[in-house]
């Protein structure tokens, strides 16, 4: 059991037209590193960047801390770090960064997969497509965090302290599963970080 967190930078297309390489690649080493940053200080592994993306995976090594408290926590933080970051590009004359977060908690093979000559560690499983397909509700909502019902109830999430909005029985897309969301509205980026 883990909890898997994917986040992804949006409107990445928009920043790669009209951002010189060598800019764009300095803007998306930034985000990464604070992104590995967070993940690390709330105890998850990063399982790979993708591009602008990244996914994320918390309950390994096995530990008795609550992994999906520790990947809904470091959530919350992304968001208040990418905040002040964002201020930081806009004094420096550069577009500010805004992402989705999608976390879902559920069952998945977590360690190496492959051959001698191509050897990789990573999280495989249903719990990751949904985690990956939970992110991308993100714009559906205009929401900073969508999370599963499985995950806030793992988390032991304090629903009325938070400003969540909850869908049951959500279509994922190219899932045959249907699944219970909720989603944070969003707020000024200290709300937020207080909601959680």
């Amino acid at each position: 059991p883990v909890a898997v967190l994917f986040a992804d930078i949006r409107g990445f297309s928009s920043l790669a037209e009209s951002l010189p390489p060598h800019e764009l690649s300095e803007l998306l080493g930034e985000f990464r590193e604070i992104l590995a940053h967070e993940i690390r200080d709330h105890g998850g592994v990063v399982d790979k960047f993708i591009g602008d993306a990244v996914l994320a995976v918390f309950g390994f090594p096995a530990s008795e801390n609550v992994p999906a408290r520790r990947s809904l926590d470091c959530a919350f933080s992304i968001l208040g770090k990418l905040d002040r970051w964002a201020d930081e590009c806009r004094a420096r004359g550069r577009p500010a960064v805004t992402i989705g977060i999608g976390v879902h908690f559920g069952e998945a093979f977590v360690g190496v997969v492959g051959k001698e000559s191509l050897l990789e560690f990573t999280v495989i499983g249903d719990t990751v497509n949904i985690a990956e397909r939970i992110e991308r509700l993100t714009r559906t909502f205009d929401a900073e965090i969508v999370i599963s019902e499985a995950l806030a109830e793992a988390a032991g999430l304090d629903r009325p302290a938070a400003r969540w909005s909850s869908m049951r029985d959500c279509e994922l897309a190219g899932h045959a599963q249907r699944i219970d969301i909720l989603h944070l509205r969003r707020t000024a980026p200290t709300e937020a970080g207080q909601a959680g």
